[in-house]
């Protein structure tokens, strides 16, 4: 704040348009937020103290209101915030159109997973399970910034790097008034909506809810390809816990999956749900084009 107060008139200029990106930067914080109670509902996300485990808890993230599954310290989120900016173009700051070389939040959802085992990995060996130290440690914002590093060179070697990805064209998950500019919430965000019906292979069958989306886009993917289907199952996993499995026993909910002998975690968000599925389509070779998911607005 003294800073800003003491800016020179350029300065100050560049500072306040750093000011309009606080939607975006309190968004993407509640993004993380409620990922990592996601992909761990388990883990000590509040504490870091492992030996007081605790199971899963309705919340909301602290700036947007959204539900999760727990709180989160500070020094688990900033980490993986600071890596982002890798992803800035930052000669784009000073104009009034920010671009990125990478949409920031489709990286989330592809590294989330990473940095957990990342800060789970530091808090217990060099913080010592303290989360006061870990925030201080040198060594986890680092590696964070290399694993978002690695993942853009490996993604311009694939051709998979966009020139530009505009701040504007990034959709915003809820409402957000912040001097007298109202920011969107995006109006595809399966958290806001409500699963009408889904269609896997030109087969559509009517739901009414993001868990019977779910199952029922998997059991249509398994009766198509049954053997590559089971051969796989065991491979679709989350940090803590298998989503599918021939075992429950791990599992928070647990549902059969019709006509197998498999079960499938149901105890998800939407946005996990649409997520996982996706993954599971990739992870069995299908084009994403090949599903659809008809909803409409709940809010």
């Amino acid at each position: 704040m003294t800073h800003f107060a003491n800016a020179s008139d350029d300065e100050a200029e560049y500072l306040g348009k750093l000011c309009a990106l606080l939607p975006f930067l309190l968004d993407l914080h509640d993004t993380v937020y409620e990922s990592l109670t996601e992909l761990d509902p388990l883990f000590p996300w509040a504490t870091g103290r492992e030996d007081a485990r605790r199971d899963p808890i309705s919340a909301v993230t602290p700036f947007m209101n959204r539900p999760c599954r727990g709180k989160v310290a500070s020094a688990f989120i900033f980490p993986v915030l600071a890596a982002l900016r890798v992803v800035v173009k930052a000669d784009s700051i000073a104009s009034n159109d920010v671009t990125f070389v990478y949409d920031p939040y489709k990286l989330l959802s592809e590294q989330m997973p990473e940095f957990v085992q990342l800060l789970k990995h530091v808090l217990r060996n060099q913080a010592h399970g303290s989360i006061g130290a870990l925030g201080r440690e040198k060594e986890l914002w680092l590696k964070a910034e290399n694993k978002v590093d690695t993942k853009l060179k490996i993604a311009k070697e694939l051709g998979k790097l966009v020139s530009e990805v505009h701040l504007r064209d990034l959709p915003l998950k809820q409402p957000l008034r912040m001097n007298g500019v109202t920011v969107h919430r995006d109006a595809d965000d399966p958290t806001y909506r409500s699963p009408i019906s889904v269609t896997l292979y030109g087969r559509t069958v009517p739901v009414q809810s993001w868990k019977e989306a779910y199952v029922m886009l998997c059991s249509i993917l398994r009766n198509g390809m049954p053997d590559r289907f089971d051969e796989r199952a065991e491979q679709f996993r989350g940090t803590t816990r298998a989503y599918l499995s021939k075992e429950s026993v791990n599992m928070l909910r647990p549902v059969r999956l019709p006509g197998s002998n498999l079960w499938i975690e149901t105890n998800l968000s939407a946005r996990a749900i649409v997520s996982n599925w996706e993954r599971l389509l990739r992870l069995l070779e299908v084009p994403l084009s090949e599903y659809r998911i008809e909803t409409r607005t709940t809010a």
